[in-house]
């Protein structure tokens, strides 16, 4: 019998995680709960950007951008960052909200929005340096692979 391959074995243990991680209800709904928490913060984050910038929005319409932009983030998974996509429906939301001067704050938010990316970029690669525990991405999915290989078989 011949050995499997490498990607063979990774897609085991990717399997296996699943349905591992299917298996703990508890921490299935408690990952479930952090995204929701996390998309109603980008909605906030989204109302107070528009807020600030001097536009009567409702908080349920900074939900609506970033339930939209959520949605569009995943349809373009292979374009980084959806960039282009997430800054067209910004653009066509702000503008359907019926802002006074469309262009000028979506221009505005989305500067506000991307600048704050890359601050938190910024700082996670920041920290990285400091703690210097930086791996080789290479190591990753192979030291993966090499853990579970007991497992597996």
């Amino acid at each position: 019998m011949t050995r499997p391959r490498p990607l063979h074995q990774a897609f085991i243990v990717i399997r296996k995680e699943l349905k591992d991680s299917l298996r703990d209800r508890r921490a299935l709904f408690a990952s479930l709960a952090s995204f929701v928490a996390g998309w109603i913060l980008l909605g906030c984050e989204s109302y107070l950007i528009l807020r600030i910038l001097g536009e009567d929005v409702s908080l349920g319409q900074g939900l609506l951008m970033e339930g939209t932009v959520s949605v569009l983030r995943i349809a373009f998974f292979f374009i980084p960052s959806a960039f282009g996509a997430a800054e067209a429906a910004y653009a066509s939301l702000i503008t359907g909200f019926g802002v006074a001067d469309p262009a000028a704050v979506s221009l505005a938010f989305i500067a506000i929005k991307r600048s704050q990316e890359l601050l938190w970029i910024a700082l996670g690669y920041l920290a990285l340096m400091i703690s210097g525990k930086r791996k080789s991405i290479g190591e990753g999915p192979q030291a993966a692979v090499q853990a579970r290989e007991g497992d597996i078989a």
